[in-house]
C-alpha cells in the first residue's frame, strides 16, 4: 500500500483524514524522472475518478510512466536516484537517469539544478528581472520538463508576480495560459481550473481594453 497506493485527499465536506487506495491499472504505471504522464484523483468525476493524464504526446506501444515522488523534478541523478532507493526500494533506471556517464548527463544535472535555483529565485527577483523567466522556461524545454504541469506552475507564480506590481496586462497573459495548463493536465472543470478561470473572468471584466 505504502509502495503503490495513491493519495485520494479528504472527503469533500467531511472531516475524516485523508485517504489512499489501490488501482489495478496506476499501480502498474512505472516512475520517471521524465514522465509522460500523471495520475489525479477527481471526486468531482462520477463520485470519484482516477484519472491518467498524458503530459506529452505518447506513441503506440510506449510505455505510460509517471512520477512517484513530487519534489524530486529538479534534483541532480544521484539525488534522485538515492531518494527513491530510499522511499521505493528500487534504482531508477529511467530515461534520465541511465544516461551514461559523461557530458550529456552532467548537463542534464546542471540543467535540473539551474531550474530549482531559478524557482527559488523568481519570489525575489520578481518582474524586476523579467529574463529570470524567460532562462527558467528556456531550460523547461532544454531539459523536456516543459510539460503543462510543470509550464502551469511558473505561468501561475508569474500571475502573482505581475498583480502586486500592478502589470495587469502581463497578470492576464499569465493567467490565460495557466488556465490552458491546468485544463491539459488536470482534464476539463477541476476545481482549480474552475478557480483560475472565474479570476481570468473578473480581470478582464475589471480592466478590459488591457486585457483584449
Amino acid at each position: 500500500i505504502r509502495s503503490n497506493g495513491y493519495p485520494l485527499g479528504k472527503p469533500s465536506g467531511g472531516t475524516s483524514p485523508p485517504r489512499s487506495a489501490l488501482f489495478a491499472v496506476a499501480c502498474l504505471f512505472q516512475h520517471s524522472c521524465k514522465p509522460n504522464a500523471r495520475v489525479l484523483w477527481r471526486e468531482d468525476r462520477q463520485g470519484g475518478r482516477q484519472l491518467a493524464i498524458a503530459l506529452r504526446p505518447i506513441a503506440v506501444g510506449e510505455e505510460i510512466t509517471v512520477q512517484y515522488k513530487g519534489g524530486l523534478a529538479y534534483a541532480p541523478r544521484a539525488v534522485r536516484r538515492a531518494r527513491l532507493l530510499e522511499i521505493f526500494r528500487f534504482h531508477c533506471a529511467c530515461i534520465a537517469c541511465a544516461q551514461p556517464e559523461g557530458a550529456d548527463r552532467e548537463a542534464s544535472d546542471e540543467r535540473r539544478q539551474a531550474m530549482r535555483s531559478l524557482l527559488d529565485e523568481v519570489p525575489k527577483a520578481g518582474f524586476s528581472d523579467p529574463s529570470v523567466l524567460e532562462r527558467l522556461l528556456s531550460l523547461m524545454e532544454a531539459e523536456g520538463l516543459d510539460t503543462p504541469l510543470d509550464l502551469g506552475s511558473v505561468h501561475h507564480v508569474a500571475y502573482q508576480l505581475a498583480m502586486r506590481t500592478g502589470d495587469v496586462h502581463a497578470a492576464v497573459a499569465h493567467l490565460r495560459e495557466a488556465c490552458r495548463c491546468t485544463e491539459l493536465c488536470e482534464g476539463a472543470g477541476s476545481q482549480l481550473g474552475a478557480q483560475l478561470e472565474a479570476e481570468l473572468l473578473r480581470l478582464r471584466a475589471e480592466d478590459s481594453p488591457i486585457a483584449s
